[in-house]
């Protein structure tokens, strides 16, 4: 049952009634399809907590990204500092490491995560968009800690395909996690990204042979 709209500052109950449901209306409907008003609805709250709590959309969508986004990071790179303390571990298993967090994502049932996921996605397409710039260009941390990885392990063949390769695989990583259903549809059933997990092995060598063939001194 909603909240009932009142028109006290709500607190921490209705602070985080806000951001769950910004959280599912910004991952549903992108950035620029976000109504504030519908989020106000979605979290039972009067229109003005929202302004009173975080001031204007792009804050709102800021806190947002900024709330799960220290648990993010740590996820992703607990799971590459796994990886790279084997020093035998070959280039597949590293981009794998870093894969392995969004994909069980995707192949689970936190519906908050799945949907943290979407919206960063999403919000790509407002990378540009000076408001929401700054959070956004936070989250180039993550994808940061694998080349960061891939830096410390390999010697770089060409700087610039080095950048090039990384930024294919986040822009790919970028489309997966938009929408869960995309993969069965374009595969008509064969194939859905909550089962992709099985495929890590195969997903992790086909981006490994593109790093190694263009921007690093490695074995895929």
């Amino acid at each position: 049952m909603p909240r009932q709209k009142g028109t006290d500052t709500g607190g921490t109950d209705a602070r985080l009634a806000i951001l769950d449901a910004a959280e599912r209306i910004f991952a549903n409907e992108g950035y620029n399809g976000a109504v504030i008003r519908d989020i106000a609805e979605a979290a039972g709250v009067n229109l003005g907590l929202i302004q009173y709590h975080f001031g204007s959309k792009d804050k709102l969508f800021t806190a947002v990204i900024n709330r799960r986004l220290d648990g993010w990071r740590a996820r992703v790179a607990g799971s590459i500092a796994a990886a790279t303390a084997r020093p035998d571990a070959p280039l597949a298993d590293i981009l794998a490491a870093f894969l392995r967090p969004f994909l069980e994502v995707l192949a689970g049932t936190d519906e908050g995560w799945i949907l943290y996921l979407r919206l960063i996605g999403r919000g790509m397409s407002n990378y540009a968009r000076g408001g929401v710039h700054p959070a956004l260009r936070q989250l180039a941390g993550i994808p940061d800690l694998l080349k960061e990885a891939l830096r410390a392990r390999y010697p770089l063949a060409d700087e610039a395909a080095f950048h090039l390769a990384s930024y294919m695989l986040e822009v790919a990583l970028t489309h997966i996690v938009q929408d869960r259903g995309l993969l069965a549809a374009r595969s008509e059933g064969q194939v859905e990204i909550a089962r992709a997990i099985a495929h890590l092995d195969e997903i992790s060598r086909y981006f490994a042979a593109g790093f190694a063939a263009i921007a690093l001194r490695a074995e895929s």
